[in-house]
């Protein structure tokens, strides 16, 4: 995108109307959610301001897996302005503090997709504790279910993945990239369906309502 932008730049040519990374995308499960009234929300909010949301993962890899995102659309992290960029690092040790103490874990990972990997073109920034034996392995998916989630178009899109694009035989193509050796992966690194699939496989399944709105307001009480 940036890229993009240079080039244009550097040929003395206008920038596409079609490029527009501030535009709000109604196609956006993130936008859907940045933009919807509190009341109709379809996530589990922990953290909200002008220029930012965080949100409960409804696929999460951990319990207080988290998600923080800017209110306007920008697929990449160098598309937000110099306001939100500040919002987003000033906000992030407080919910990192606050996801700490809810899950009394005070390990936990940051990631960052840009364009690799990255399932939802919105930037976002994973919140994911560290593993820790008092986890649970499972979540209970009681009234929420894929179907009513609104990123469950992106995750039907991407998986499952029966059969992978690696250039390997077919019996180790049906292998998730999860299974790989170190030597099998820098020899034939994963591709983005691939990345997309072995993420979805290590997810704990969909956050149900109880658990949500439970692990939800416990970070909030911390901030």
């Amino acid at each position: 995108m940036t890229s993009y932008i240079l080039a244009q730049h550097s040929n003395g040519r206008d920038i596409h109307p079609s490029y527009t990374p501030k535009e709000k995308d109604a196609r956006c499960p993130f936008c859907q959610i940045a933009n919807a009234n509190e009341a109709d929300r379809k996530a589990y909010t922990v953290y909200e301001d002008e220029h930012t949301i965080a949100f409960l993962d409804l696929m999460p890899i951990r319990p207080g897996h988290t998600l923080l995102i800017p209110k306007s659309h920008c697929p990449r992290l160098a598309d937000l302005s110099s306001v939100e960029g500040a919002a987003m690092g000033s906000v992030m040790p407080k919910i990192i503090t606050a996801i700490n103490k809810a899950t009394d874990n005070p390990d936990l990972n940051v990631v960052l997709n840009q364009g690799f990997a990255q399932a939802v073109s919105h930037a976002h920034f994973h919140l994911i504790p560290a593993p820790h034996p008092s986890m649970p392995h499972k979540f209970r998916t009681n009234s929420l279910s894929a179907d009513h989630s609104p990123i469950s178009p992106v995750v039907n899109q991407t998986v499952p993945i029966s059969v992978t694009t690696n250039p390997m035989n077919k019996r180790e193509r049906n292998r998730s990239p999860a299974d790989w050796s170190a030597q099998e992966l820098m020899a034939h690194p994963p591709d983005h369906k691939e990345m997309l699939r072995g993420e979805t496989e290590a997810r704990m399944g969909w956050l149900g309502k109880r658990d949500g709105d439970a692990l939800s307001a416990k970070i909030r009480s911390f901030l």
